[in-house]
Formats: structure tokens, sequence, C-alpha cells
């Protein structure tokens, strides 16, 4: 249906016209502050640690190979 434009004080109503845009930045990001939001993403290496007992490498603050944890035996073995 067709409404005359000359009911309408400025323009007309867009109702059938559905228009999206996209979210752009209105400024460049500057180095600076790029550089702070990816200050996280370094990769670090990590902290392995040698058993005294077994001088098998593992993580801190976990089991080693053999089922011991601090010198102990955390898992029977089969």
């Amino acid at each position: 249906m067709q409404i005359p434009i000359s009911q309408y004080s400025i323009t007309p109503p867009l109702c059938d016209v559905v228009t999206y845009s996209m979210a752009v930045p209105k400024r460049k990001t500057s180095p600076s502050k790029r550089g702070t939001r990816r200050a996280h993403n370094a990769l670090k290496a990590l902290n392995i640690v040698i058993d005294p007992k077994t001088g098998k490498h593992h993580l801190p603050h976990m089991m080693s190979d053999d089922g011991l944890y601090r010198g102990r035996s955390i898992l029977k073995k089969s």
C-alpha cells in the first residue's frame, strides 16, 4: 500500500526497507593499546622439576609416572 508523501512533514517511514550496518571502530587502535590487550597471550615455558628419588621429569605438584608424589607412593602398582 502506497501512502502519499504529502501526509508526512519530513520523510516517509521506512517500513519495508531494513538496513544493517557493521560495527566499525571510529579510530585506529594504537600499538600500545593493542599490546596491552595481547599481554597475556605470550607463550610461557613449562616449569618442569626432577623427582629426586627416580630422577624423572614431571610437572610440579603432580604425580610422577611411577605413582610417586613427594617421595610417597600414591598409586598401588599392579
